[in-house]
């Protein structure tokens, strides 16, 4: 059942049976006091009745002959006022029981009734009250027949009534008033949690869906987890995207490498003697090293952050790149020159530095025309080194140039050349690892210069 039918069956029960309470209570309250009042305005009747009895037994003592008609028929109305429910009869009786005046209309001579013999099938009851003159003497006694039950009593049942269709039309009222609020508000929660579903079907499905947040505590923690859930596989799925991307471009510097030799050797241009070939199996290495990590790199959710120090010749690393992609930069025609010293010791990570270098060179070969220019240099400074790659290649617009190192962007001048627009990112992330930077800006030759800044000592 939806949620929003058991919101409604729950409260309408729960409104129902604080209704059906609250009118019982009310009900027997209200009919107690009613009761209690209705009874002490028959008392106050009785004592105005006793007046006129008192009246007519004076009258009747007074003299032997009976009272004009007329009188009797005026005592007759002023009672009729009284004769209303609950009261049935009045009867007015002497001292030695004689009948002097019945509102039932027949008079006679017959002795008073003993107390509760006057009972019928309405269940009548009849109450004997003593009647006194103003010295406070008894004179008679008068006779009140009535419903016996109070509850029986027309205003009371009448009452009863009214007040039992004022409860009955009560809880339907709420009944209807409540059901409609509660079908309002549980429509409003029931939408909130379908949208909340729908935004964790779509973070199932890796889309991408905006959700506004729920006024309702509760529903709002859950959609903030899933946002945050939602943020953490975004995260998870960049970082595994860029390894993966990441890992694929590395792949290409050896492959190249290893494709390059070996045409050469095929066209005879070159003799893979042992120094050529230690430069392939090198490669090679790499390669394999690559491959037998590779489920660990994409499965691994943790940025790439690890360094690995070493004591290492920077001139001797990048003589060993030059050559390797000697062959590469010979098919255009490219003239590949360095400005680099006999020896530069540093203490850094290795893999880190001679993969900037890679993608350094083989950028500026992608870009670099037929018959250009490409120059690596190498300068120490007090505390740092910095190494400078510069090409006479297309270059880019002054605006671009603090865009190049964000990962997987291009240039619009470029569009049309190969790439994923990694490969100066990639520098740009080892270069803050090792603590040093990147940059770049246009050189004279209207193309592009890198710059690296290394520390010669890794804090």
């Amino acid at each position: 059942m939806k949620i929003k039918n058991q919101l409604i069956i729950i409260i309408i029960a729960i409104l129902s049976v604080g209704v059906l309470i609250q009118s019982f209570i009310a009900s027997k309250y209200i009919d107690n006091y009613f009761n209690s009042y209705i009874m002490q305005e028959y008392n106050q009747n009785i004592a105005r009745i006793s007046l006129i009895a008192q009246e007519i037994i004076a009258d009747k003592e007074s003299s032997s002959n009976s009272r004009p008609m007329m009188s009797q028929m005026a005592y007759r109305r002023t009672l009729s006022s009284y004769m209303s429910d609950p009261i049935v009869e009045i009867n007015i009786y002497s001292n030695q029981g004689r009948l002097l005046f019945t509102s039932s209309g027949v008079m006679g001579q017959g002795h008073m009734n003993s107390g509760n013999n006057q009972e019928d099938s309405l269940e009548l009851e009849a109450d004997i009250f003593d009647v006194s003159n103003d010295e406070n003497q008894k004179i008679g006694n008068l006779e009140i027949i009535r419903n016996k039950d109070v509850k029986n009593w027309q205003t009371s049942v009448l009452f009863n009534k009214a007040l039992y269709s004022g409860a009955a039309i009560a809880f339907i009222s709420v009944a209807i008033i409540a059901g409609l609020i509660i079908w309002i508000v549980s429509a409003k929660f029931s939408k909130q949690l379908i949208d909340t579903a729908y935004y964790a079907s779509k973070i199932e499905q890796d889309d991408q869906v905006d959700i506004a947040l729920s006024e309702t505590v509760e529903i709002k923690q859950i959609q903030l987890t899933l946002l945050n859930l939602a943020s953490r596989l975004k995260l998870k799925t960049k970082i595994r995207k860029e390894k993966a991307d990441k890992l694929s471009h590395e792949t290409r510097t050896p492959l190249t490498i290893l494709k390059s030799n070996i045409e050469a050797a095929i066209d005879k241009v070159i003799v893979l003697d042992e120094q050529n070939l230690s430069l392939c199996l090198e490669q090679i290495d790499t390669l394999s090293e690559m491959m037998t990590n590779i489920s660990d790199i994409i499965t691994d959710d943790s940025d790439d952050t690890s360094v690995e120090l070493s004591e290492l010749d920077l001139t001797k690393e990048i003589k060993n790149i030059i050559k390797s992609l000697s062959l590469q930069y010979s098919k255009k025609n490219i003239a590949l020159t360095s400005s680099l010293s006999n020896e530069l010791l540093i203490h850094s990570d290795k893999n880190k530095i001679n993969q900037s270098v890679y993608n350094l060179l083989t950028n500026a070969y992608k870009f670099t025309p037929y018959g250009g220019k490409v120059d690596i240099s190498v300068k120490k400074l007090d505390n740092s080194v910095t190494i400078e790659v510069a090409d006479s290649g297309m270059g880019v617009k002054q605006e671009e140039l603090d865009k190049i190192f964000t990962a997987y962007y291009r240039s619009n001048e470029h569009k049309e050349t190969q790439g994923d627009g990694l490969g100066l990112y990639i520098v740009s992330t080892n270069m803050v690892l090792l603590g040093g930077s990147a940059s770049a800006y246009i050189n004279e030759s209207k193309g592009l210069t890198v710059k690296l800044e290394i520390p010669l000592k890794h804090c």
